[in-house]
């Protein structure tokens, strides 16, 4: 079997034919050894116009007085995985008090 991944799904389908001998493509190079992969301070040296990303922009967008957007997309073994989730670029943002007064109404709980 040959699989060509796109995106973490070609792995479960390679996962599930791995009985039999299984040939993974997938495009970029190996993320093994990146210091600004592994490393979540240095998350902005990933993207925009490195070696680790495809370079996508989007069209022009006329509600945008005609600029384009960066559109980020992993160029690494594991794409976007690599570069966008942690330990890559891990973010959290704490919800607002008004949220877990919600939660505990909808769940019940008041711990």
């Amino acid at each position: 079997y040959i699989t060509i991944i796109r995106r973490k799904r070609g792995n479960v389908v390679a996962n599930r034919l791995s009985k039999n001998k299984v040939l993974v493509l997938e495009a970029g190079s190996s993320d093994a050894g990146k210091v600004e992969i592994q490393v979540p301070f240095l998350c902005p040296r990933i993207s925009p116009g490195t070696p680790f990303d495809w370079n996508y922009t989007t069209t022009t967008q006329t509600k945008l007085g005609g600029r384009s957007i960066l559109y980020p997309r992993g160029h690494v073994f594991r794409g976007s995985s690599s570069t966008s989730e942690p330990p890559a670029c891990p973010i959290s943002i704490r919800g607002s008090s008004e949220d877990y007064d919600r939660y505990t109404k909808v769940t019940g709980d008041q711990g």
